[in-house]
Order: C-alpha cells, then structure tokens, then sequence
C-alpha cells in the first residue's frame, strides 16, 4: 500500500525488497533509511551488513528503533495486536535498551555522526535515532 501511495505523489523506480537480502549491488547508494523497521526483526544485523554492503564509500544510513518501555523493561521481543487495513494483526517487535542501537551499527562498520534517544508520547525516552557514514 506505501509504494502505491509513494507513486500517486510521483515517486519513480520503487523497489519492494526484503533488507537483510538486498537485491543491489554493492556501493549503489550514497543513502539509506531505515525508519521504523529494523525493530521489527529478531536481530538488525544481517540488514545492517547488506546497508553496508549497498552504500557507497562515505554513504549515510539513519535508523530508527522503538526503546523498551516501563511496561517491557524485561521483554526484548513482544508480539502486539495492531490495526493493518481494518484487520487486527499480532505484529512482532524487537525493543532496544538505549545503547544499543549504536553499538550495533557501530559492529557493522559505520562511524557514528549522531545518536539520540527521544521521546514521543511519552514522558520517558521511547525512541532512539543514529546517523552513521560507511567507513573505508
């Protein structure tokens, strides 16, 4: 449904892929986003190796991540009912501690430029932010 979306507002050349098997070959892209996904599976780092893998020398990859919760502070991995055209759906989610995120990129080869945790409806960190370059 995004990618039709995406090409109503005149987004060209969309690709559906998976992100830990990339269908591109290696240092096509100087940028990368990975918004709101990679919590969503058991462990990043397959798909941070294939970000790599596809980014060109000094390319950009920004990455979000949902932070554990009060209410999940023991449960790294939680299944929650969500709402997906009209239908409940049970959805999986990998919750990250605040560090972890960077210390994740930082095994797959990238250089930190920025990482943050932040919150969004909520009076606590929920959210963590890293931008990161691809090293030599």
């Amino acid at each position: 449904k995004q990618l039709k979306e995406a090409k109503k507002r005149g987004c060209e050349n969309l690709i559906q892929a998976d992100m830990e098997f990339l269908p591109f070959r290696d240092s096509s892209f100087a940028f990368l986003m990975y918004i709101a996904s990679i919590h969503q599976l058991p462990s990043p780092d397959r798909a941070l190796l294939e970000a790599n893998r596809v980014l060109k020398k000094s390319g950009k990859i920004l990455v979000t991540v949902w932070l554990r919760q009060p209410k999940f502070l023991f449960r790294g991995e939680v299944i929650l009912k969500s709402k997906v055209n009209g239908k409940e759906v049970m959805r999986y989610y990998r919750l990250y501690w605040p560090w972890e995120l960077k210390k994740k990129c930082e095994k797959s080869g990238f250089t930190t430029l920025e990482y943050k945790v932040y919150r969004v409806r909520s009076i606590i960190p929920n959210n963590a932010l890293y931008l990161g370059i691809k090293g030599d």
